[in-house]
C-alpha cells in the first residue's frame, strides 16, 4: 500500500527506500527496548511483565487517537471492505495462500517459544537454527513473490493482516497446550 501511494505521489525511490529504512531501524530499536525492559521486569520480580507491554499499548493507542487530524473515509472503506472479500475470499489461491503465511508465521513464533528452555548441544542447535532459518530465507521470498503475482496492491497489507489472526490463534492454542500438559516447561525457574 504504501508503495503504491508513493508512485501515485510521485515521489523518488530513494524516498521509500528510506522510509523501509526508518520503520526497520525504528523496529529494531523497539525491539531491543522492549528484551531489555523485560529482562528489567523480570529480575524485579513482577508478577505480569506483559502488563507493562498492555500499558504501552493503551497508551500509544490514545496518544495516536489524539494526534490524529484526518477524518475516517467511510466511502472509501466499503468499497475496500467489498473489494476485499470478493478478491480475497473469493479466490481460493489467495485464501491458501493467506493459510501458508499464518502457518510460516506461527511457526516461526512457535520455534522462539521452544527455543528457549532447550537443553541440547550447542553445535546441534545452532546447525538446527541455521537449518530453520535457511528454509525460511527460501519460503519468505516464494510467498512474497505469489503475493506480487496474485494479491492486488490495494489488498496486499489486508491479506498479510488477515494470515496473522489464524497465527495467532495457533500460538495461543499452543501456548494453552504446553503450559497444561507441562507446567514447568515455560516457567522462568526452567530457564535458568
Amino acid at each position: 500500500m504504501i508503495v503504491l501511494m508513493v508512485m501515485q505521489l510521485g515521489y523518488r525511490q530513494d524516498t521509500l527506500n528510506d522510509v523501509f529504512w526508518l520503520m526497520t531501524f525504528s523496529e529494531s530499536a523497539s525491539f531491543i527496548g522492549s528484551q531489555v525492559l523485560g529482562n528489567w521486569l523480570v529480575g524485579r520480580h513482577v508478577v505480569f511483565p506483559s502488563s507493562a507491554a498492555l500499558f504501552l499499548a493503551i497508551i500509544s493507542v490514545i496518544y495516536i487517537t489524539q494526534a490524529w487530524k484526518e477524518a475516517p473515509r467511510t466511502a472509501e472503506w466499503k468499497d475496500y471492505k467489498t473489494s476485499f472479500y470478493v478478491h480475497i475470499f473469493g479466490d481460493k489461491k489467495i485464501l491458501l495462500l493467506a493459510w501458508a503465511l499464518a502457518c510460516v508465521q506461527s511457526s516461526v513464533a512457535i520455534l522462539w517459544i521452544l527455543w528457549a528452555p532447550t537443553i541440547v548441544k550447542i553445535g546441534v542447535l545452532v546447525t538446527l537454527f541455521c537449518l530453520f532459518h535457511a528454509c525460511m530465507g527460501l519460503v519468505l521470498p516464494s510467498l512474497a513473490r505469489l503475493r506480487t503475482m496474485y494479491v492486488p496492491n490495494e489488498m496486499r497489507g489486508g491479506m498479510i493482516s488477515l494470515s496473522v489472526a489464524p497465527a495467532n490463534a495457533a500460538i495461543l492454542f499452543f501456548l494453552v497446550q504446553v503450559s497444561v500438559l507441562n507446567p514447568d516447561h515455560l516457567s522462568l525457574e526452567s530457564m535458568k
